[in-house]
């Protein structure tokens, strides 16, 4: 099996307030509009914004997270926290170098904000399994 892209559901309680933040504030682009929701497209990966369907499909799991990869973390943090973003968590940096922290969306969902390194770092300790 071969796997060429992927697409997140995520369901929300407001789905124009999600659509909202996902749009104006991560500047997601819509790609689709489908029954009860829209497609978004993360770089090459996709997000399907549904409606909260609880109420008449109770054995959905709506909770998800995902990461978004983006060229510059730092600047990214800087950025979404003067637009007033909840962060969830600091900007640090992995054992491997990379940047990361986390934001919520309107229904606390967790959206990691990652850079990769701009050099290669040589495993060490943490690479040992």
């Amino acid at each position: 099996m071969q796997i060429h892209s992927a697409r997140f559901f995520v369901y929300a309680t407001d789905l124009t307030q999600s659509l909202q933040f996902y749009t104006e504030v991560l500047q997601l682009r819509v790609v689709d509009r489908i029954v009860g929701g829209t497609v978004l497209a993360a770089g090459s990966t996709e997000v399907e914004l549904m409606q909260d369907r609880r109420d008449t499909e109770p054995d959905i799991v709506r909770r998800t997270g995902f990461t978004l990869f983006v060229d510059n973390a730092d600047a990214a943090y800087v950025a979404l926290q003067a637009q007033g973003v909840t962060i969830a968590s600091e900007l640090t940096t992995t054992p491997e170098g990379a940047r990361i922290f986390f934001i919520v969306d309107p229904d606390g969902l967790p959206i990691g904000i990652r850079s990769e390194p701009t050099e290669t770092i040589v495993p060490g300790d943490w690479a040992q399994t």
